[in-house]
């Protein structure tokens, strides 16, 4: 009998998962509140049930798993890594553990732990309501970021420069709290960006390469433009990078799955983390572009981890170095009158991918967090010259009109 493999959220970045589990000889069993989500055509078998929802989608892992119809359960790119570990653990499959799992989906709970560690010093503190926002604000200081301590993609995290913005940006992140009551308040720091992905395995750190992302001017809101890989950092700050990580990943007690890090160099050099988490990186950055560019395979590894198998370090070792790029387009908000040369830009050597997940007539909103983003356009090429001069070629193409 064929193994299957239960996969936790059917939003676009799980169809590579899906398709590559199917590649492998799995039955692919998905879940999602939304019938009718992006990933669901392509699975085996679809369960209508909410990914946040930890004790539905145990009870459904425990009753496949007990019927010998699934042997783990999976996610990649998206945050329902609590979701995973409970499950799992409840059907006795593998798993990180919900208490690991849970300091990396609650950004409270993961900058206790990483201070606790040694590993960050940031300075923040969390807030259940708007009074103890006020001081929380006042022992964090100006400017800092207001962020719920459950979601992901920006969604509800604010920049504040005075007091006068708190309640705005307070109440912003507390709309947008999943199954948590508490925001967070953390300092500002300053420097370049970097989404960096990891496997581990029997608490060895596996590199799995490092993006550069690029973000609108964040006056408010931070909703990042594109991202580039390799990274184009020296190979010395790259390898303190990894450092970090293995640090952090001690800190919160993981040793076997993805690991993923949002990290900063600062003017000094200096490397500090806005957050890591228990799943591979977003964007379609270990989906796409790291396959791309080093020709690694990081979601058959961390299925293989997830499915009890042992890991192929194989999998994460470079085989070249290629550059490429996820970019997005930012029309203006307002409503989409045209939309030109998408097939034509689809057929230009070098372009990988564009997915629009809008159509002439829908509405673009502001820009306030990633989510927002209309199409997502992933292209490659053997050096940043050539690449830039790719995206040029493409933005000439695949124009998006919008009127107020």
């Amino acid at each position: 009998m064929n193994k299957g493999i239960l996969i936790i959220g059917g939003g676009l970045l799980q169809i590579p998962a899906i398709l590559r589990a199917k590649e492998l000889g799995y039955i692919t069993h998905l879940t999602d509140i939304n019938s009718k989500c992006a990933a669901s055509s392509f699975a085996d078998k679809f369960y209508n049930v909410d990914i946040n929802d930890f004790e539905a989608t145990a009870k459904l892992a425990k009753d496949l798993s007990s019927n010998n119809i699934i042997s783990g359960v999976y996610t990649q790119g998206t945050d329902a890594e609590y979701t995973v570990a409970y499950a799992a653990d409840k059907s006795n499959l593998f798993s990180i553990g919900p208490d690991i799992a849970r300091k990396c989906k609650n950004k409270i709970l993961m900058r206790e732990a990483l201070k606790n560690g040694g590993v960050e010093d940031v300075r923040f503190q969390k807030a259940s309501n708007f009074k103890e926002c006020i001081s929380a604000s006042e022992y964090v200081g100006f400017p800092l970021y207001i962020k719920p301590s459950d979601n992901s993609a920006s969604r509800g995290i604010s920049r504040v420069e005075n007091s006068n913005d708190l309640q705005e940006a307070y109440n912003n992140a507390k709309k947008a709290l999943l199954t948590e009551s508490d925001v967070l308040l953390e300092a500002e720091i300053i420097g370049t960006e970097h989404s960096i992905d990891c496997v581990l395995y029997d608490g060895v750190l596996y590199p799995a390469g490092i993006s550069d992302r690029v973000f609108l001017e964040k006056e408010v809101f931070a909703v990042q433009t594109e991202s580039v890989t390799p990274s184009t950092l020296p190979s010395v700050i790259q390898e303190k990078m990894f450092d970090k990580m293995r640090s952090a990943a001690r800190a919160i007690g993981l040793k076997y799955g993805a690991f993923k890090g949002d990290l900063l160099v600062d003017s000094s050099g200096e490397i500090r983390i806005i957050e890591v988490t228990a799943r591979t990186s977003g964007g379609y950055d270990s989906q796409y572009r790291k396959p791309l560019s080093f020709g690694i395979d990081i979601i058959k590894a961390t299925i293989d981890i997830a499915m009890g198998n042992k890991l192929n370090t194989l999998d994460l070792i470079p085989k070249f170095s290629h550059r490429s790029k996820t970019y997005s387009l930012m029309p203006s908000p307002g409503k989409i009158t045209e939309i030109n040369g998408l097939e034509e830009a689809r057929n230009i050597k070098g372009v990988h991918k564009i997915i629009v997940t809008k159509k002439v007539g829908d509405i673009i909103e502001e820009y306030k967090d990633c989510s927002v983003r209309t199409n997502f356009i992933t292209i490659s090429a053997p050096t940043l010259d050539e690449l830039k001069k790719l995206q040029d070629l493409v933005r000439k193409t695949f124009i998006i009109d919008t009127t107020s």
